[in-house]
């Protein structure tokens, strides 16, 4: 959330789209203790059971009705079948937008973040092979972004 507070600061409120089975639960005191210091209101949308783009469509549509100015994506099934229509929702609402799936980021989407699990499994390989994660790293932050070619990653 802080994130998403610092790349548009003048929002206040932000629509999450989540399935409440798996992230109501484990997710909600974090989220609510993040929205409070931030300021934000959090307007809770449960994707659980959309099976179909006409419903998915009329959650979004909720979001403009409750002057959402921001949006947040919890990366779960239904979230990530309908994608596109989040990303055209978005654009089309102008909405600054923030994702747990890096494919929402290369099909458009504003912002990425999410625990980089290679980054943990990394920490439980050989000395060797973090070396050479770490200076592949340093190459790629020491380099201007505009003379780094995928390749180079």
């Amino acid at each position: 959330m802080q994130l998403l507070k610092g790349a548009a600061p003048n929002i206040s409120r932000v629509a999450i789209l989540a399935d409440t089975v798996f992230t109501w639960e484990q997710r909600l005191p974090g989220l609510s203790s993040a929205a409070k210091d931030l300021e934000l209101t959090l307007l809770f949308h449960n994707v659980n059971g959309v099976k179909s783009e006409t419903e998915f469509d009329s959650i979004l549509s909720k979001t403009v009705e409750e002057r959402a100015d921001a949006l947040f994506v919890f990366s779960e099934f239904v979230n990530n079948k309908y994608e596109k229509a989040i990303l055209d929702f978005a654009s089309a609402n102008r909405l600054p937008s923030m994702c747990q799936n890096t494919s929402f980021i290369e099909r458009g989407g504003l912002m990425y973040y999410y625990t980089d699990w290679s980054e943990l499994v990394a920490e439980r390989q050989p000395m060797s092979i973090r070396s050479s994660k770490a200076r592949s790293l340093r190459t790629c932050r020491s380099s201007s972004p505009v003379d780094l070619s995928l390749s180079s990653m």
